[in-house]
């Protein structure tokens, strides 16, 4: 490994982590709206994420059982949005994709919650985002 390509190595590993310690501040000190505290249903638009990715996510929301999933979007209290955002390639690399959560009130409504998390089926994306809310819903509850 070069000099070069050492420094280029720890910039990225340096960038990454101060994304995502940036990403948990963020949750820390987001305000978590009444609609969300109480909501108890939730209608999951399913809007062109990996089904494995989609199936995980699920499976994790059903575990918790904090919000029964529901077909019917006018019966839900939320409605939770799985999406891919791209990030910049830098260097030759693929870019990057992350895996956004946002949670509304409605189709169309305000926005009551949103996350990110790099995507993976098998780096834990589904389950990391659930976790997070799961942790600050159950601060907010206390």
């Amino acid at each position: 490994m070069t000099l070069h390509s050492a420094r280029q190595f720890v910039v990225c590993v340096g960038l990454t982590l101060s994304i995502f310690s940036a990403a948990d501040a963020r949750q820390d000190k987001q305000v978590i709206p009444k609609e969300l505290r109480e909501a108890r249903s939730a209608y999951l638009m399913k809007s062109g994420v990996d089904p494995r990715l989609l199936d995980r996510f699920t499976k994790e929301i059903s575990d918790w059982k904090r919000f029964a999933l529901t077909d019917d979007l006018k019966a839900a209290d939320v409605l939770m949005t799985l999406s891919e955002q791209y990030l910049e390639a830098k260097g030759g690399q693929p870019a990057p994709v992350m895996i956004v959560l946002t949670i509304t009130q409605g189709l169309g409504g305000p926005t009551l919650w949103t996350d990110k998390e790099r995507s993976g089926v098998t780096t834990g994306a589904a389950a990391n985002l659930v976790k997070r809310l799961k942790d600050r819903l159950q601060k907010a509850d206390k």
